[in-house]
C-alpha cells in the first residue's frame, strides 16, 4: 500500500504501482478526476468521502484535491 498527502487547491497525480488501483479516502474526503483535465472547480470530480473507496481501471489517469479547506488528506492506494 501507498499512501499520498495532497495539499489544498492542488490535484495531486497517483501513480499506480500497476493494474487497477483501490484509492481509499482517510480522515478527510477528496475529489477525485479521472479525465486528466484537471477542471478549475475541483466539485467537478468524483466526490470520495472519507473511509470510503473505490477501483479505477489500469491506464485511467488519477489526479485528486482535498474536499474541504484543510491542510492535506491522507490517499492510501494499492494494486487490486
Amino acid at each position: 500500500m501507498s499512501v499520498i498527502q495532497a495539499p489544498v487547491g492542488v490535484w495531486t497525480e497517483i501513480i499506480p504501482a500497476g493494474g487497477d488501483t483501490l484509492l481509499e479516502a482517510r480522515g478527510i474526503g477528496f475529489y477525485v478526476d479521472t479525465t486528466g483535465l484537471n477542471p478549475s472547480n475541483p466539485a467537478e470530480g468524483y466526490a470520495l468521502a472519507s473511509n470510503q473507496s473505490m477501483v479505477i481501471k489500469e491506464g485511467v489517469p488519477i489526479f485528486i484535491q482535498p474536499a474541504q479547506p484543510v491542510r492535506a488528506v491522507t490517499a492510501a492506494y494499492n494494486p487490486v
